[in-house]
């Protein structure tokens, strides 16, 4: 009967190994600065890695190479690595959906989105100056005596 119970117990155990894999690992998506490599694998598969590497948060063990869901004779793999080699050429940010791991730990890449960078905001206006002797200030005067408007030759008036 002990003999059985171990049995059991073995392949209770097996099972759990068996599903547990896929069901740790989650999908998943993120912005990433840009692509950093690009790689057609030797198993027909995209391989894509990002700037500082993929988000642990898809539960992957190996997040430095995501994979193509598809090979890359499908349409959509042709797709992502057209984007792929677009940020990585330009340095632009991507967007990156992942799917699952595969069974060497890496995401499964199922879409990205390359994006525009963000403007840089506009520099703040200059800090108010003094007028010079020559000059009156169309504006306020501030507690500082500086101008809080534009300084204007004295002699005109102002606009």
């Amino acid at each position: 009967m002990a003999h059985n119970n171990r049995t059991l117990v073995a392949i209770a155990s097996a099972l759990v190994v068996a599903f547990a894999g896929p069901a740790a690992s989650q999908s998943s998506d993120a912005p990433y600065d840009h692509v950093a490599k690009v790689q057609a694998s030797s198993d027909n598969f995209l391989l894509v890695n990002v700037a500082g590497n993929f988000s642990a948060a898809h539960g992957c063990s190996q997040p430095w190479w995501a994979r193509s869901a598809q090979t890359l004779d499908h349409s959509q793999t042709k797709a992502m690595l057209q984007i792929s080699l677009s940020s990585l050429l330009s340095r632009k940010p991507v967007h990156v959906w992942t799917n699952g791991c595969t069974s060497y730990g890496h995401p499964i890449l199922t879409q990205i989105q390359i994006q525009e960078r963000e403007p840089p905001p506009p520099p703040p206006p200059p800090p108010p100056e003094p007028c010079t002797a020559t000059q009156q200030c169309c504006g306020f005067v501030n507690l500082d005596g500086t101008c809080n408007g534009q300084c204007w030759p004295s002699n005109n008036p102002c606009p």
